[in-house]
């Protein structure tokens, strides 16, 4: 697939689309659902590093795009909302919420530039990127922060508190010791203080509960 892409980005009748690309404007595409749109998305990333955001026609065909385009692509991130809302999708919603985060809190790292989604995700009301960034706070070992102010936050930027941290989005507390799914983390965290300093920061495994590797400080 990489030579074909690199063929027809190369051909003449793509001239326009290279020229919107260079520019600095924001420009759309109408492509047709399928295989079709994979092709002219990795062409367009082959063409330009500046972000894009593809708009598939309803979830379910999100949902197919994206899983299709990590076969081929990096740095995407998929931005679903749910359609119909029934008691029967509350674990599901939240599980949509979690990818949504996991999306919103990469493309502000830098780490996804291309956003799969569709209409009923991107017509939600959104925080600007200056509110979004406030959401995100480093902890570092040394840092000096009050047990219960964390906790607080962390209630407050939508974290649910449990006995044991097994899913993104929750916490608990036992004693001295905080643990945290943290969105946009392949794996929860063990935050253990002294007093009201951070002694050290272990990664840990969700279903054995055990810690492993201390993450260092950071920069």
């Amino acid at each position: 697939m990489q030579s074909l892409i690199h063929h027809y980005a190369e051909h003449p009748s793509f001239a326009a689309i290279k020229k919107a690309l260079e520019s600095k404007a924001s420009f759309q595409l109408s492509i047709p659902e399928g295989d079709f749109s994979l092709f002219v998305l990795a062409m367009l990333r082959r063409l330009s590093q500046r972000p894009f955001v593809v708009v598939h026609h309803n979830l379910f065909q999100a949902e197919k795009g994206y899983e299709k385009s990590l076969n081929v692509l990096n740095q995407v991130g998929f931005y679903p909302h749910d359609e119909f809302i029934t008691l029967d999708q509350i674990s599901l919603n939240d599980g949509l919420k979690t990818e949504r985060l996991n999306t919103l809190y990469n493309t502000l790292q830098g780490t996804v530039n291309t956003i799969i989604t569709h209409p009923v995700a991107i017509h939600q009301w959104m925080h600007s990127k200056k509110v979004l960034e406030g959401f995100i706070f480093p902890l570092n070992t040394g840092d000096e922060i009050p047990m219960n102010d964390l906790l607080s936050r962390l209630v407050l930027y939508g974290y649910h508190p449990v006995e044991h941290v097994e899913n993104v989005g929750e916490f608990s507390r036992r004693g001295s010791i905080i643990d945290i799914y943290q969105i946009g983390f392949e794996h929860p965290v063990r935050i253990d203080f002294f007093d009201d300093e951070i002694d050290s920061i272990r990664v840990f495994n969700a279903i054995t509960q055990r810690s492993s590797k201390r993450l260092k400080p950071s920069p």
